[in-house]
């Protein structure tokens, strides 16, 4: 796997955190209306956690693409980390 030697890889814009919001908001939206007994409110749901694994899966395959194609460097790597890091001390908080 060939590494992108002395640059930092900054991805491009991503739609999947728009996907990601739409997902959410049918997922509470119809949750929200299944609480209420609305009888659209089941399928609205099931939508939004539908569209909710789509943007994980859709997410996870591009970083995983663009780790394969050698896009990411040592330093990125050592970013990744270091960030998840810094998520977990958080919880753990």
């Amino acid at each position: 796997m060939a590494q992108t030697e002395g640059a930092y890889y900054v991805p491009h814009g991503s739609h999947w955190p728009i996907v990601g919001s739409f997902g959410l908001l049918g997922t509470l939206g119809g949750a929200a209306l299944w609480l209420d007994e609305v009888d659209i409110g089941k399928p609205i749901m099931a939508i939004g956690v539908a569209l909710l694994l789509v943007m994980i899966f859709g997410w996870f395959r591009t970083v995983i693409h663009e780790s394969v194609a050698g896009l990411y460097n040592k330093q990125v790597d050592v970013s990744f980390r270091m960030g998840m890091l810094w998520f977990i001390f958080s919880e753990i908080m």
